[in-house]
């Protein structure tokens, strides 16, 4: 059973709303953004993503490493984006739908401390990481679980393969994965039958999200283009 959230900013008979902008205010922060991408443009730092992007009609300036985006290929982007996707979990009660205006919760990474119940504060540890997706898990407001802590007590390069480890042992909803985790070690996406033991999963699971910030605004560095 899919699980369907509550709809938010529709037209009802009753009830009250709240709306930021009007839709003409909408349509101008549109437009600015497509300038934006059109003539200003974005830094995207690996020579692969520059093929792959030049490739599908953005001009890219090799020397400088910037690419530009006619607006007309941002739009075909954006009519081309299905109109609802699911993302799965291990158990498929909670698989989730996000779609226009359906409101869905994400817990959000990362802490690298811990308050125990006397008050004393410590660095988290990979343990901690997977006693707090149980927690998630446990709460039906929480549709998404990312990692909410840092496993301390792993090396830096490898720590986000112990912390995803223990996130899909503790959880049943749908995962999403830090920039780190997606781009680095598990690129090829197909490391989450590993971390589940050997464990057969559905084919019809595509979907791995993940949160992915570029450091800098207009920059998509080496760590991030993997991802995206």
């Amino acid at each position: 059973m899919v699980k369907r959230n509550l709809y938010s900013g529709i037209a009802t008979s009753g009830g009250f709303g709240f709306d930021v902008f009007t839709e003409d205010e909408i349509n101008q922060i549109h437009l600015a953004t497509l300038e934006v991408l059109e003539k200003t443009g974005f830094y995207v730092g690996t020579e692969e993503a520059l093929d792959i992007l030049e490739g599908g009609g953005a001009k890219v300036d090799r020397e400088k490493k910037i690419v530009k985006f006619p607006s007309y290929l941002v739009e075909d982007c954006i009519r081309s984006a299905p109109p609802k996707i699911v993302l799965y979990g291990r158990d498929p009660r909670h698989d989730v739908v996000l779609e226009d205006k359906r409101v869905n919760f994400c817990t959000f990474g990362q802490g690298v401390s811990i308050m125990e119940l006397d008050g004393t504060v410590r660095a988290s540890v990979n343990a901690d990481v997977g006693k707090a997706a149980l927690l998630t898990d446990a709460m039906e407001e929480v549709d998404v679980c990312e990692r909410s802590l840092t496993a301390g007590d792993a090396p830096d390069n490898v720590a986000p393969i112990h912390e995803a480890e223990v996130v899909f042992a503790n959880t049943a909803n749908p995962r999403s994965m830090a920039r780190a985790m997606a781009g680095g070690p598990a690129r090829s996406l197909k490391w989450p039958n590993t971390l589940w033991a050997g464990k057969k999963i559905s084919e019809n699971v595509p979907y791995v999200p993940s949160i992915v910030p570029p450091p800098v605004p207009s920059h998509l560095t080496k760590i991030v283009v993997p991802v995206s």
